[in-house]
């Protein structure tokens, strides 16, 4: 008897070991069936495997164990021409009334998406619309990508990593649609320019310009969208502003980093702000006034109010590659809160003559095409006769 309770204890015991070390299998292969997310076959990074989208309509599921921070990438090679072949990545959700919790829509194999968690992750391997099959197999690899960009996460404005002037910094633009964001501090008036070297042949690299209040809707508020550097925004209040790098269309991708920095550049014009006619400042008929077109797409209003009628002759010589142009306006006889364009000038000097006394005009500086700046302040000079 004694020696069946031995027998009963020891078997126990080894029953016990047995489960506790039970792991969950290897696949590395793709076995039907997996067609949903709890019947994922479990791929070892690295690996490469094969599988077919067949019959029509069919999904596969896999999952890979991730530790540590960077990427998750999918690579495939020798689809079926006719298949377009796209993941999804998923986590698993015990809870929710679909298990799968997907992290991503669709997208066209190379891929990534970033890993914050150790954990595990899903991908779901389909042709995009269900419509097409083929009984020939291609191969699929998952890969990990260690972390190389030294400040992320920074892909939202409440995790923005917090730069100074004047110092270099190094990011990337991985993977696709990934947006880094960085935060400044500014004390004065003045503007903000950002400029980048060793920018990879393969992405259009673009920066644009933001504030953040995370109690208000819209929490984040544009200051000025994407556009090639170096690239600038006037500054008018101190505060803190972001910056953002993203490829200009978010459909490519480097692991190469780049180079860049930020500089704040004192306000030069005095009758900035001034880019709305709202904001137009009041000058005479026979002064002279000093201002730059700066950065690209200023536009700089001012306004007089004539006490008699005449000529008025508009001399400038703008500096560098800049094309001022010039329109008059007034305001809208049907709405206040519009002007209307009477005249349009794209050469200096220039007269045009008043009709109206009493009547308040707008003349607006800019470039003629929106694309060039210059910080360097040049004369303008009215003459009214």
């Amino acid at each position: 008897m004694e020696k069946i309770k031995i027998l009963s204890i020891v078997l126990s015991f080894l029953f016990c070991v047995s489960c506790g070390d039970k792991k969950p299998s290897i696949d590395n292969a793709s076995i039907e069936p997996n067609d949903n997310i709890e019947e994922a076959n479990t791929i070892s990074l690295g690996t490469e495997f094969s599988m077919a989208i067949n019959p029509k309509g069919d999904v596969d599921w896999y999952q890979v164990e991730v530790k540590g921070q960077g990427y998750l990438q999918v690579l495939t090679r020798n689809v079926p021409d006719n298949l377009d072949v796209q993941v999804r990545f998923a986590t698993y959700d015990e809870w929710g009334s679909k298990n799968e919790n997907f992290l991503t829509d669709y997208l066209k194999t190379p891929c990534a998406i970033p890993i914050y968690d150790d954990s595990t992750y899903y991908i779901m391997v389909c042709d995009r619309w269900g419509a097409n099959f083929s009984e020939e197999e291609f191969f699929v690899k998952f890969d990990f990508i260690e972390e190389f960009d030294n400040y992320e996460p920074n892909n939202k404005p409440a995790s923005a990593y917090k730069v100074e002037f004047g110092k270099e910094y190094q990011s990337a633009i991985f993977p696709k649609a990934d947006e880094d964001w960085f935060m400044v501090e500014v004390k004065e008036q003045g503007y903000l320019q950002v400029k980048a070297k060793n920018i990879p042949d393969n992405v259009e690299l673009t920066t644009y310009f933001a504030t953040y209040d995370e109690y208000s809707k819209p929490k984040t508020n544009t200051l000025r969208a994407k556009l090639p550097l170096p690239n600038s925004v006037a500054i008018t209040e101190p505060g803190e502003y972001y910056i953002v790098f993203a490829d200009r269309w978010n459909n490519k991708e480097s692991q190469q980093l780049f180079t860049w920095t930020v500089d704040f550049l004192p306000e030069m014009d005095i009758y900035e702000p001034n880019n709305k006619f709202t904001d137009a400042k009041e000058t005479g008929l026979n002064d002279t006034l000093q201002i730059a077109i700066y950065p690209v797409g200023d536009n700089d209003f001012f306004k007089f109010i004539p006490e008699k009628k005449g000529k008025l002759t508009v001399r400038a010589n703008p500096p560098g590659n800049l094309e001022v142009a010039v329109r008059i306006h007034k305001l809208d006889s049907y709405n206040d809160n519009k002007l209307k364009t009477f005249k349009n000038f794209t050469t200096f000097p220039f007269e045009f003559e008043i009709e109206e006394v009493d009547t308040e005009y707008y003349i607006e500086f800019y470039d003629r095409w929106s694309r060039y700046q210059n910080p360097e302040l040049f004369k303008v000079f009215f003459e009214f006769k």
